[in-house]
């Protein structure tokens, strides 16, 4: 009996300590389309308190900083479904570092890196494209001409 009594305090501990150097990943966030598509970025730092299970209590979201107000509703949005057991019971202050990558450069997918007191939402730099332009072009005594052009 004793043995199993301290196979089974063995186990538990593993258990706990497996659970902290494993923390939760981080919550899934979506870069909104029409701010990637304005070149807005930055950092949006938060605060929220944990219940028991570790899930966020919404009620108490707060917004500490942030560059743009519709950052607010991403992180809201992507802490809806996510929870980590090992912060149960505490109040959460975290930043998430919204990050516009460049499509050709390789120093942006190092920039887009979570670490443990930051997480990154990353989107790429939408390229500007002209999908149809009209000019109109008319010489005196001559009819209107009329020209269009169209790029991808």
């Amino acid at each position: 009996m004793r043995a199993l009594i301290r196979f089974t305090s063995v186990g538990l501990l593993a258990l706990v300590a497996c659970s902290k150097a494993n923390p939760a990943p981080p919550p899934t966030f979506w870069y909104n389309d029409l701010m990637r598509q304005a070149g807005i970025q930055g950092a949006v730092r938060f605060r929220v308190r944990l219940d028991s299970a570790g899930s966020p209590q919404l009620t108490t979201f707060q917004i500490v900083t942030t560059p743009n107000p519709v950052f607010t509703l991403a992180v809201r949005n992507g802490l809806r479904e996510w929870r980590d057991p090992s912060r149960a019971g505490r109040m959460l202050e975290q930043t998430v570092l919204f990050i516009l990558m460049d499509t050709a450069a390789a120093d942006s997918i190092a920039r887009c890196r979570t670490s443990g007191g930051e997480w990154a939402v990353c989107g790429r730099r939408g390229r500007t494209t002209t999908l149809f332009t009209l000019s109109a072009a008319r010489a005196p005594n001559k009819r209107l001409k009329l020209a269009a052009r169209v790029d991808y």
